[in-house]
C-alpha cells in the first residue's frame, strides 16, 4: 500500500524571508553550478558594451584551436596596432619569445591587451581571422545578443554581448581544464622574461586584476575562486566571478556599474553577491531525525505499535523561504504485521521529496525484538479457550458417569 503523507507539523517551520540585495551594476546573474538553477537575475538581455569580459571569449578560443601551448611567439609593435594607449597592458617586451601559454595568464590575469593581440597573430596570423573565430563560437553557443570586433574589449561599434550570453561563454569555458587553471590563477610568473615595469623582479610576475586591487582596497577577495573584470567607458565596471558557498559552486556576472573616482563598486558588487548567497542559501532541513512517519499495528506482541521515524534529518540546498507545502513523504509498506515477522523482511520503502523530487528513499526494517503476550493471546482465544475448557469439563463428567456405571454392573 502507498501512503502519501503531507508534512506540516514536523517541519521546521521557521522559514525566513529572504533579504534584499543591493548592488550598483544593473545587470546581474547568479548561477548555481551544482543545481544548475539561476538564483539571481536581472536585465541579462540588455545589450551593452562588456569591456574585457571580452577576454573570456578571446582565451577559450585561443585554447581550443592551439594544440600546442608551448609554441613561441615573439611580441611585435604591430600587434599593438588597435590598442588605446590607456588600456590595460600586460607589460610583454618587443621582440621577446612568450609561449602561447603566457599568453593566455598575461590576457586573463593583468587584462592585457597586448596579450590578446599576441594570441590572436600566434593562433591565425591577424587579428581580424582571430576575431572571426570568435564570432563562430558565439554562433556555436547560441550567444544571439554577442558580437566581437577585437580580441580585448575597448570600446568599439559594433562590439557587445549581454550578462545572459556572458554567463553561457564562462559556464562553457569551465568545463575546459585549461580554461579553468588559467580563471582560478592569481599569480603567474611568464616565462623567461623580465617585468618592463619592474625590472629588478626576475621573473615577469602577472598577477590577477581582482587580487591586485582588492589588497589595495582593503578588501578580503579570498572567497572568489576565480575572475575576469573589465573596465570601459561605455562598459562600466564589470566582473565575473566563480565561488563557493556552502558547498555549491557558483558563477556570478555582473555589468555597467558606474565607476566614481576611487571605487571599484564590481568588485563591492562581487563580494555582496558571496555575502548574500551565504545568508540565504543553505542545507535546510526539510524533515528532522525522529519524525513519526506511520505505525503499524503489531498483532499479539507485548508492543502494540511499531512506529517508523526518520532515521536521519533530510535536507535539501534551498533559499531560507522554501515552501514547505512542496514537501512530502511517501510510504510503501506493510500497515500491519504478526509478533512472529520475520526481521530479515524489509517492512517498507520511506521516499522523501521536494517539489516532486525525489531526495531520498530508505529501507524500513524492524529493529526491535517482538515478543509474544500470553494475555493478548489468551484474551484473543478466550472464547475458544472457554469452549474447550466447557468440553473438557463435560468430557470428565462424562468419564465419570461411564465409570460409576460401569461399578454398578
Amino acid at each position: 500500500m502507498v501512503f502519501l503523507i503531507l508534512i506540516s507539523s514536523f517541519l521546521c517551520i521557521d522559514v525566513s524571508a529572504l533579504e534584499d540585495i543591493n548592488l550598483h551594476s544593473p545587470n546581474y546573474i547568479v548561477y548555481d553550478m551544482s543545481d544548475d538553477r539561476v538564483v539571481l537575475q536581472n536585465n541579462v538581455d540588455v545589450v551593452t558594451p562588456m569591456a574585457s569580459l571580452t577576454k573570456i571569449m578571446t582565451t577559450i578560443v585561443a585554447i581550443e584551436n592551439c594544440p600546442d601551448l608551448n609554441k613561441k611567439v615573439v611580441y611585435s609593435k604591430s600587434m599593438r596596432s588597435d590598442i588605446d594607449f590607456d588600456a590595460s597592458l600586460s607589460g610583454l617586451i618587443e621582440n621577446q619569445e612568450y609561449t602561447v601559454r603566457d599568453l593566455l595568464y598575461a590576457t586573463m590575469l593583468p587584462s592585457g591587451a597586448d596579450a590578446t593581440n599576441a594570441l590572436a597573430f600566434a593562433v591565425s596570423g591577424s587579428i581580424q581571422d582571430f576575431v572571426d573565430l570568435m564570432n563562430e563560437k558565439a554562433v556555436f553557443l547560441g550567444m544571439t545578443n554577442t558580437h566581437y570586433v577585437n580580441t580585448h574589449g575597448l570600446d568599439r561599434d559594433n562590439h557587445y554581448s549581454s550578462v545572459n550570453d556572458l554567463f553561457t561563454l564562462l559556464k562553457y569555458a569551465l568545463n575546459n581544464p585549461i580554461f579553468r587553471e588559467v580563471y582560478t590563477t592569481k599569480s603567474y610568473n611568464l616565462s623567461n622574461t623580465l617585468d618592463k615595469y619592474n625590472k629588478e623582479e626576475d621573473p615577469h610576475l602577472v598577477q590577477s586584476t581582482v587580487a591586485k586591487t582588492a589588497s589595495k582596497m582593503g578588501i578580503d577577495a579570498s572567497r572568489i575562486l576565480g575572475s575576469k573584470t573589465g573596465y570601459t567607458d561605455n562598459a562600466g565596471k564589470c566582473i565575473s566571478i566563480l565561488f563557493n558557498s556552502n558547498g555549491h559552486e557558483y558563477l556570478a556576472i555582473t555589468t555597467k556599474a558606474p565607476y566614481p573616482y576611487k571605487t571599484n563598486y564590481h568588485i563591492e558588487d562581487a563580494i555582496n553577491i558571496i555575502n548574500y548567497i551565504d545568508n540565504n542559501y543553505n542545507n535546510q532541513i526539510l524533515v528532522k531525525a525522529g519524525t513519526l512517519i506511520e505505525s503499524i499495528n503489531v498483532n499479539l506482541s507485548e508492543i502494540d505499535k511499531f512506529d517508523i521515524v526518520t532515521k536521519n534529518d533530510v535536507t535539501k540546498y534551498l533559499s531560507n523561504d522554501y515552501e514547505k507545502s512542496k514537501v512530502s513523504i511517501e510510504y510503501t509498506g506493510l500497515k500491519d504485521i504478526n509478533y512472529n515477522y520475520n526481521k530479515s523482511k524489509p517492512l517498507g520503502v520511506i521516499k522523501y521529496y521536494y517539489d516532486g523530487e525525489l531526495l531520498k528513499e530508505e529501507e524500513v526494517l524492524l529493529d526491535i525484538d517482538l515478543k509474544l503476550s500470553i494475555e493478548k493471546l489468551v484474551n484473543k482465544h478466550k472464547y475458544l479457550l472457554l469452549l474447550m475448557g466447557s468440553l473438557l469439563i463435560l468430557l470428565i463428567i462424562v468419564i465419570i458417569i461411564m465409570i460409576k456405571r460401569k461399578r454398578r454392573k
